[in-house]
This record gives C-alpha cells, structure tokens and sequence, in this order.
C-alpha cells in the first residue's frame, strides 16, 4: 500500500515537473511587421530566391533586394533593388491595425508586407501580392 501510494506520488511529481518545463510558447510567431527598427534595418532584406518581376511595360527584372527608410514624416520609403540597379521607391504608412499595404507603380502591383520571427529565428520579410497571393520572402541583410 505505501509502496503505491508512493508510486502516485512520484508519478504525479514527474508529470507536475515536466509540465512546467515546458515553454509552450517556445515556436510562437512574433509579429514586427510594424516595428520601423527591424524594417529599417541599413542593410536592407535581401531575397531568399530569384524572383522575376514584371514591370507595367512587361519588362522583367530579378528583384535582389529591398531597402527601407523612415522618413521625417514618419512614412515608410522602400526601394526595390534589382540585378541591374534600382528598380522603383515607394512611400507607404504603416497603419496601426490591419495588414501593412504598400502599392508599387513599377509593377502595379499592391503588397501586403508582413516581417514575423520565432525565438529562435531571424526576422522574415514576406511580400504577398494581393491580387494573386504569390510570395515573396526576404532575410536580413549581413554585414
């Protein structure tokens, strides 16, 4: 009888001490989508493959990289860099809810932009193209 008691015991233990071990929160995404310190980042987000991009005069281009800044009037300007120089600049505002929309004359295009992390992971730009949902996705730049 003390014997199993015992067992319970122990076993309740283990359970109480592997539950509270745990961080279920531990791959939890983090929205930055609206922090202008990681956006602006100086070195910009750079592709994580090669994506072509059709111009309104149906010229393609590779877009390589991404550059924002902050402006004095706390707008948002981006600048699309691609494989043979710089591509188009945008401003945009970043709202304090809903989805951060910015319209690109270069590709008539409107982007939803979205920057998220996990604990464990560096910053991933997103850029998903609303009419036709294709992403993009851009990392951080390295020194």
């Amino acid at each position: 009888m003390n014997v199993r008691i015992l067992f319970i015991l122990l076993l309740g233990l283990i359970i109480i001490i592997g539950c509270t071990a745990c961080d279920p929160n531990s791959n939890a995404t983090i929205d930055l989508t609206r922090s202008t310190e990681v956006l602006t980042n100086p070195m910009g987000w750079v592709a994580q493959e090669k994506y072509e991009v059709v111009a309104f005069n149906n010229n393609k281009c590779i877009l390589k990289r991404l550059v924002f800044i902050q402006n004095s009037d706390k707008s948002i300007s981006v600048s699309l860099d691609g494989e043979d120089g710089m591509l188009d600049s945008e401003s945009f505002s970043i709202p304090k809810e809903g989805e951060v929309i910015f319209e690109c004359a270069f590709t008539e295009c409107e982007y939803i932009l979205k920057v998220s992390a996990t604990a464990d992971s560096q910053p991933i730009l997103t850029l998903t193209e609303r009419q036709t949902f294709n992403k993009m996705y851009f990392s951080l730049a390295k020194i």
